[in-house]
């Protein structure tokens, strides 16, 4: 009987020292290729978006959007690209116009959101630039 419970309780630390090594240590990443930092845009300009977005286990999904500094909508410019994702990484790719007149802004923001399968965050976000023609 003694036997059985070392056997058991063996068994039991094996187990957990297994499922211990894959556990979620990291949160995800974000790589943004393009567009670059400070960019100019003028009205009805297109640009292309590619990131690539990573973790060390499995990706849930993502959030890229246009927006002011603090996340909010720009007026007249609403863009936002959502989706459940899974894997170690995943690429992001879109292309974005700009519309034709955004009173009042001079700058806007793309914003960029990861979370993996344990529910880690990463964000990170771009300042461009509007030019009125």
């Amino acid at each position: 009987m003694r036997t059985h419970k070392i056997i058991a309780l063996a068994m039991l630390v094996m187990a957990s020292t297994i499922v211990g090594c894959n556990k979620d240590e990291e949160d995800p990443t974000i790589t943004i290729s393009a567009p670059n930092e400070h960019t100019h845009y003028v009205p009805d300009e297109s640009f292309k978006v590619t990131a690539t977005f990573a973790d060390d286990q499995d990706l849930a999904s993502y959030e890229v959007m246009i927006g002011d500094i603090d996340g909010e909508h720009v007026e007249g410019f609403h863009q936002d690209f959502t989706d459940n994702i899974s894997g170690m990484s995943h690429s992001f790719s879109e292309t974005i116009t700009v519309p034709d007149t955004l009173p009042g802004v001079m700058m806007f923001y793309l914003h960029f959101k990861v979370t993996d399968a344990e529910g880690k965050t990463a964000s990170d976000k771009l300042m461009l630039h509007y030019d009125d023609m």
